[in-house]
Formats: C-alpha cells, sequence, structure tokens
C-alpha cells in the first residue's frame, strides 16, 4: 500500500504540473504561432499570416505580435480587420512611436472607405458578430470596428447568450454607434441540500483509531488520475476544435470551440480539487495498517460556497 502511496503521490504531481506550467505554455504557443505566422506572410499567405499573428498576441500580447495582424490584415487587402486591429493598437500601446505610425497610417486610409462603429455592452462585456461572422474573438465592454458601407446585421454574444440582431445602415465615413444589454440570465439551478454533521453523542460513541484506511486514498487517487486523463483528452479536443475553426470561421464553430474550452476549465479545476483532495488524505491515512485494530466511521465530504470558486471540508474520526 505504501508503493501505492508513493505511486499515486507520483501522478497527482504530474496532473498539477501543467496547471503551474500554464503562463509559460502560453509564451511557448505564442511564439511557436508567431514564427508560423512569418511563414505564411512570406509565403504570400496573408490572411493565414493575420489570423496566426493574432492568434500568438492573444496568448502572450505584444506590440510586435499585433503590429504584424495589422500589416497582414492591410497585404491581405481586408481593410476593415487592419482598421480595427489598428484602433486596439493605438489604444493599447499609446507610447509606442512604431505602433503609433502603423496605426495613424491604417486609419487614415479606413476612415474614407469604410464605416466606423463602436459597439457598447452592458453591463457585462460580449463579443460581436457582423453578418454572421465573428469580428471581436476576445469579450470587451467597448469594441471599435471598422465595416463597409451598406446594411449590417450586428449580434452580441454575452457568453452562452446572444441579444436580437440589430440592422444597422453603415455609411462610409460615418461614426455610429450603438449598445447592448446582456440577456436576462437562466434561473439558477437551487443548491443541493447538505446533510447536518453528526451530533456530539455520536462523535463521542465513534470508535477511536489511529488514521484512515488505505483504501480512501486509494479511491481518491483513482479519481484524481482518471479526471486528469479526461482533462487531457478534453484539451485535445479543443485544440482540435480550434484548427477546424480556423479553416471554417463560422458562429457554431466559434460557439461550440467556447464551449469546449468552458468544459476543458472546468474538468482543470475539478482535477485540482480532486488532487488536493487526495494529498489531504494522504496526510490523514494509516498506510502502516495501524487502522486495522480499530475502524473509523467513513469520513464525510462536504462542499458549499467561498470566497473563491468553492471550499470542500472532509471530516471523519482519526
Amino acid at each position: 500500500m505504501a508503493r501505492l502511496g508513493l505511486a499515486a503521490s507520483a501522478a497527482v504531481a504530474l496532473l498539477l504540473a501543467p496547471a503551474l506550467g500554464h503562463a509559460a505554455d502560453d509564451v511557448a504557443a505564442a511564439a511557436n504561432a508567431y514564427a508560423q505566422a512569418q511563414k505564411a506572410a512570406l509565403a504570400g499567405e496573408y490572411a493565414k499570416a493575420a489570423e496566426l499573428f493574432e492568434l500568438a498576441d492573444s496568448l502572450s500580447p505584444t506590440p510586435q505580435a499585433l503590429r504584424a495582424a495589422v500589416s497582414a490584415h492591410k497585404a491581405a487587402g481586408e481593410l476593415g480587420a487592419a482598421a480595427t486591429k489598428a484602433e486596439e493598437l493605438e489604444a493599447r500601446y499609446p507610447e509606442d512611436a512604431d505602433s503609433k505610425k502603423l496605426a495613424a497610417t491604417v486609419l487614415e486610409a479606413a476612415r474614407s472607405k469604410l464605416g466606423r462603429v463602436q459597439v457598447t455592452c452592458r453591463p457585462e462585456p460580449c463579443q460581436l458578430v457582423i453578418d454572421g461572422g465573428v469580428v471581436t474573438a476576445s469579450p470587451k465592454a467597448e469594441h471599435v470596428v471598422y465595416v463597409d458601407a451598406g446594411e449590417r446585421q450586428v449580434v452580441a454574444v454575452f457568453g452562452t447568450r446572444k441579444s436580437p440582431s440589430r440592422t444597422l445602415a453603415v455609411e462610409a465615413g460615418a461614426r455610429q454607434s450603438l449598445v447592448f444589454r446582456a440577456p436576462a440570465a437562466a434561473e439558477p439551478a437551487k443548491p443541493a441540500s447538505v446533510a447536518p454533521p453528526p451530533s456530539s453523542d455520536a462523535r463521542r460513541d465513534a470508535p477511536a483509531t489511529q488514521g484512515l484506511s488505505p483504501w480512501y486514498f486509494g479511491v481518491a487517487a483513482t479519481v484524481t488520475v482518471g479526471l486528469g486523463a479526461v482533462t487531457v483528452w478534453s484539451g485535445l479536443d479543443t485544440l482540435s476544435a480550434r484548427d477546424e475553426y480556423d479553416k471554417h470561421r463560422t458562429p457554431e464553430g466559434y460557439e461550440d470551440g467556447q464551449g469546449l474550452e468552458r468544459r476543458t476549465n472546468v474538468l482543470i479545476g475539478a482535477t485540482g480539487g480532486a488532487a488536493a483532495i487526495t494529498t489531504l488524505l494522504a496526510l490523514f491515512t494509516d498506510f502502516g495498517g495501524r487502522s486495522n485494530r480499530a475502524r473509523a466511521r467513513p469520513p464525510t465530504l462536504g462542499f458549499g460556497a467561498g470566497p473563491g470558486a468553492g471550499t470542500a471540508t472532509l471530516a471523519g474520526s482519526f
């Protein structure tokens, strides 16, 4: 059983390692996306290069990546996308000379040919879908976009909720504004009832023991490893969906990708929680077999809302 404990502890450490190195992974992934974008630009595939530069900037924001995205959009003939990113470049790096110069050049060319639309999202950030295409991937409270003249259908996306579509008559060179309010959220589910703790008499009547049975630790370690495997699968599935979305940038593909990302984040949290509980059990487990001489009342776990994502408590006799 001691060997099982060591193996399970090693598994827990391996499962927690990705979370600890998340920031470093983002930088590495951003560098990889940036390198691929440069190759695409050299090959004349400017639209693809722009998407990869934007991906690199979303993973690890830098003025260089955002400037490269603006230039690639412009080279691809996507003046609206270039101007939209130029507004972001100007807002994010107002003191950077190179960024200011590039943004001013692109915006000067766009102002006479396109319509400038400022969208405000209340009371929470949103993403924008214009004429069925995702325009802004990151949720924000304020968006500035440049679009071609004509009637445009604009939808605001608040997480999993969509606003009704609104028709906007866009004029070249004109400035317009829209305000979207988030639709009402669904009725929250009622919290599950929690069994009351055992009475003091019951605790006094419980037999004394030197520690928990190793069985509890083994079960917790198995659950943790299982959740970790499912989390890895979900992450790979999310990356695969991202690749598919890059090929066909549709609102449905975007929503599916957002759902997969939320699922993976939930699994990461569940795996971390299971790992923490497993580690706690290891501290109170009698791996030497002393608990065989006196059986303890099985421990109980309780969950409830707290200052963070939630709290977990372990109760039992030791």
